[in-house]
């Protein structure tokens, strides 16, 4: 580049934005393979919402009880999240699965 001077400040502006711009594509693809991944395997979530409705009679009882929020359920029902340890964990412990079946509940692939 013939004429252009090119400062301190602005290299160090352009590698700043390379950077960003290698973090962005970074996160985006993560992002997209995490959603192909998760759309080739839904889960099954009906047995924990039979618990839930036959302990609790709503989910947004449980919700209030495990202070998790009923939207994170919903969520999770609709196959837009996954429930995450703690969450699994809070939840077995309110409904009283045992252990050996939380595989069961939580990690049933849809029919």
């Amino acid at each position: 580049m013939k004429g252009v001077k090119i400062t301190k400040k602005t290299l160090k502006a352009y590698k700043r934005s390379d950077i960003i711009e290698n973090v962005k594509s970074t996160i985006h693809s993560r992002k997209e393979g995490r959603k192909i991944e998760m759309c080739n395997k839904k889960l099954d979530y009906s047995k924990v919402r039979g618990r839930i409705v036959e302990k609790y009679k709503t989910i947004g009882k449980f919700a209030e009880s495990s202070g998790i929020r009923a939207e994170q359920f919903t969520d999770a029902f609709n196959g837009r999240r996954s429930f995450t340890s703690m969450e699994i964990m809070r939840i077995c412990e309110l409904l009283e699965i045992p252990d050996e079946e939380i595989k069961i509940y939580f990690f049933a692939e849809e029919t």
